[in-house]
């Protein structure tokens, strides 16, 4: 569940794998790694160091970033790609498919106003 909740965090982010990884702190990277640690916490049984190394970081950058969570989630370049993200999650931890509206790219829920 934590590699899918990876690659559904970086495909509506709109970044790589590999780049939320890194040891980069762009924004964009920053939001994609917290948002995943948060998603990781709520659908997995991982202790926050789990969750951290995942991402070559320890608990406490886990920990700040579910905390920090409440307050990125009213920030327009965060909340609607964390928002597609978790309805990802959602479907796969209920096994459900993923209908073809949050499927896609970024730029196709642009498209289509999700965004």
């Amino acid at each position: 569940m934590t590699e899918l909740i990876i690659e559904y965090t970086s495909r509506e982010f709109g970044v790589h794998i590999e780049d939320m990884k890194s040891k980069s702190r762009k924004r964009e990277l920053v939001y994609a790694r917290f948002a995943a640690m948060k998603l990781m916490r709520d659908y997995t049984r991982l202790s926050l160091a789990e969750i951290g190394g995942h991402f070559g970081r320890d608990h406490a950058t886990a920990c700040y970033a579910i905390k920090i969570h409440d307050v990125l989630i009213n920030y327009d370049d965060y909340a609607p790609f964390f928002s597609l993200a978790r309805v990802c999650v959602e479907r796969e931890a209920n096994k459900k498919p993923i209908p073809d509206v949050w499927a896609g790219s970024i730029c196709r829920h642009a498209e289509t106003g999700l965004i």
